[in-house]
């Protein structure tokens, strides 16, 4: 019932604006609108236009805007676009999955970039610390649905999201159940004659457990696997509550003078370890068990050379560091008692180290005087290396520990060379025509983790060093001023990330290679006076793909081998839309009909959906009042194809936020929200555990009721812009 009364309100809000009369008086409709339309872009093509005037699929989220609805985080704001959502995994890592694709890939699939600097790990394929990134410190967010790699290379693979960080002056703080705390400042320094500026941004928050529970796993409930003797019951603390608490701080740093820009950033996102390393319930701690951290530093110039050419270079460093603490053990366990010091062994964590550091060297050059053409030509060079990855355990630090904790070995490196080129063909001022072409080679340098008694391949990464070529040819053509259709063609890579092929296996088993995926698009822009729709239709072929983390018994039975996965087709139609219905309320819509399927089984891919939608309503009362809600359906996600449970339900989720803005004290607001309204419940997949299938004799997954979403969460903010 719910999903029909949301689809209802969807439809009957997209199309009531067609109603209205075109020449409403209501200026300031009409401003809002034109904000609306005029979002602007350079992510595509490097070429600073409106976004629905570029090829593919983009939607540009204005930090503004976010905050009204109440948005806290970059990963709160990405779930309200069209065919994203996020799913998080037994240890709580924010899977993002764009149009069905993502689950079994560990979130590599998608580049997430900080101020158009990579942030995504060679290592590992995930970038946690930037999505919990908070609303305060976000310009825009700039989303491309669809394989990018021609201008953006490795992760580019069914999409990009870009966050730009914003350089204002204010101060914001808030709190909220949970124990939640928010503190957010920002300066800027400008000198007399304007060339010089020197930004400063700071950002810190926390909250407690949410309270979830888990009430029992595979082993409490049961233990089908040793009998009526419960003999592993004892390494799981279920039922327990969930250790998810979470911390988030960072400090943002630009020096810009005329058209250089010097920049430092820093941040540290940390949490629990949720379900645990395992899938059983760790024991209680009040510890940050997991640590993200990230350091950037680099300078960029863009200037004209002449009036004919310009060009733009960046040189960046970056260094990753990931940290790990979990309890394994239980004193409970009778091996725990049989020495004196073992006693304390339980008390002793299982750890994990890994830094990772990047260089990176970029720049393009643009010749635009043609009056037909605008010329790119462009270079990326990177260089990734693991300076550190260690594990400890007190069970040892036998192989299967380390290949189970470690995402490489200590001194993996690699040397990344692309060029690239791009023609933006304007043979009439209402069409344009991008075509796009890259080069990328990899040199590896990795160690083979191959078990030593194993047979190990001769050069087991030759094929990751093959070069790849990547096209993209794409038609924008502006019938008039109100209809827009695009069509495009681009063939994206992924180079798997470092702990994915590293464990080779023995021959004959296939070596690891790049990944590549053909995209095909064709859309359709409506921009009215009071609303713009956008509707795609999309279909992706992904061919050999590389398997994740999380999910290794749906690619290969359980074996530890880099074994690539093949075919993976998606397909569906978009419509997304953002209105303005009567003076004062506008709003936003989406819904997405998908297809993602394994091809060569014939079955639904693992994590995706085959619907979802979106809808927000934003009304100002008067000036000082202003209230907005939205919400997001969810239909049911589909299960590996040898798991016997049901298809995950469908689930909705609602907030509201109501603010007020000072009359006395300019760009003084103050916000009360309330995330998940109706306390709705959502559950993600807790998958099929090949260790403990492989015991039981059957397909079985640790946590048969799967992982709890967060509840209802309260939260009041001060927020002043100066």
């Amino acid at each position: 019932m719910l999903k029909r009364q949301l689809a209802t309100l969807i439809f009957s809000i997209g199309f009531l604006p067609f109603q209205l009369h075109a020449n409403d008086p209501d200026e300031q409709a009409y401003q809002e609108l034109m904000a609306l339309l005029n979002a602007q872009t350079e992510l595509v093509t490097r070429t600073k236009v409106n976004a629905d005037y570029v090829p593919g699929s983009i939607s540009v989220l204005r930090g503004t805007e976010l905050m009204r609805y109440g948005v806290r985080t970059v990963k709160d704001a990405l779930s309200m676009t069209t065919s994203i959502e996020i799913q998080p995994n037994h240890l709580g890592q924010s899977v993002l999955v764009m149009r069905g694709l993502g689950t079994p890939y560990s979130g590599g699939t998608v580049k997430l970039m900080l101020d158009d600097v990579n942030m995504v790990s060679a290592s590992a394929g995930y970038s946690e610390g930037i999505l919990h990134m908070p609303i305060e410190q976000v310009e825009r967010i700039e989303i491309i649905r669809g394989a990018s790699s021609v201008l953006h290379g490795d992760f580019a693979y069914s999409g990009v999201v870009n966050v730009v960080s914003k350089k204002d002056r204010h101060l914001s703080v808030g709190f909220g159940s949970r124990a939640y705390t928010q503190v957010s400042a920002s300066e800027q320094f400008e000198s007399e004659s304007k060339q010089s500026r020197l930004s400063l941004s700071f950002s810190q928050w926390q909250q407690d457990k949410s309270g979830r529970r888990a009430e029992g796993d595979v082993l409490t409930e049961a233990d089908p696997l040793f009998g009526a003797g419960g003999a592993l019951a004892a390494y799981s603390q279920a039922p327990g509550l969930v250790n998810d608490r979470k911390a988030y701080r960072n400090l943002l740093m630009s020096f810009s003078h005329n058209d250089t820009e010097f920049y430092w950033q820093a941040q540290e996102y940390k949490t629990g370890d949720y379900y645990g390393l395992i899938e059983f319930l760790p024991k209680q701690t009040q510890d940050y068990n997991q640590r993200y951290r990230d350091m950037l530093l680099g300078v960029r110039q863009s200037s004209r050379l002449n009036a004919d050419w310009n060009y733009e270079w960046h040189l960046g460093a970056q260094q990753r560091n990931h940290q790990l603490k979990t309890l394994y053990t239980s004193e409970d366990i009778d091996f725990m008692q049989e020495t004196p010091y073992s006693r304390f062994a339980y008390e002793s964590p299982v750890e994990s180290y890994l830094t990772e550091r990047v260089m990176n060297l970029s720049g393009h050059l643009v010749y635009d005087a043609l009056s037909s053409h605008r010329v790119l030509v462009g270079a990326d060079i990177e260089r990734v290396e693991l300076i550190k990855l260690s594990s400890d355990s007190i069970l040892g630090n036998g192989d299967d520990i380390r290949k189970s904790l470690e995402q490489g070995s200590e001194g993996d490196m690699r040397h990344v060379l692309a060029v690239y080129l791009q023609d933006e063909w304007r043979p009439h001022d209402r069409f344009t025509l991008t075509t796009g072409l890259r080069a990328q080679k990899a040199f590896i340098s990795y160690q083979d983790r191959t078990d030593e008694d194993d047979i190990r391949q001769d050069k087991p990464f030759e094929k990751l060093e093959e070069l790849n070529i990547t096209p993209k040819i794409a038609a924008v053509w502006r019938l008039n001023d109100q209809h827009i259709v695009k069509a495009q063609y681009s063939r994206s890579l992924i180079t798997p990330p470092i702990g994915q092929v590293t464990n080779v296996g023995q021959a004959p088993e296939p070596k690891p290679y790049t990944s590549e995926t053909d995209h095909y698009e064709l859309g359709y822009v409506f921009q009215g006076l009071k609303q713009t729709h956008r509707i795609t239709g999309f279909y992706s072929d992904y061919n050999n793909m590389p398997k994740g983390t999380v999910y290794y018994e749906y690619f290969d039975g359980g074996r530890d081998e880099a074994e690539p996965f093949n075919n993976v087709r998606s397909k569906g139609l978009e419509w997304d839309t953002e209105f303005n219905l009567i003076r004062g309320l506008n709003g936003f819509a989406n819904a997405s009909w998908l297809e993602t399927k394994d091809a060569d089984n014939d079955v639904r891919l693992v994590g995706s959906t085959d619907r979802m939608a979106a809808l927000g309503l934003n009304y100002e009362l008067n000036p000082q009042w202003r209230l907005a809600v939205w919400s997001k359906y969810i239909g049911e996600r589909f299960r590996e194809p040898y798991d016997s449970r049901e298809n995950l339900k469908p689930y909705s989720v609602t907030n509201l936020t109501a603010s007020y803005a000072s009359e006395t004290f300019k760009g003084l607001v103050f916000r009360l929200g309330v995330e998940n309204l109706a306390d709705s419940e959502q559950y993600y997949a807790s998958p099929v555990n090949g260790t403990l299938s492989g015991l039981a004799g059957e397909f079985i997954a640790a946590y048969q009721a799967d992982y709890l979403g967060t509840g209802r969460q309260f939260w009041a903010k001060m927020h002043y812009a100066f």
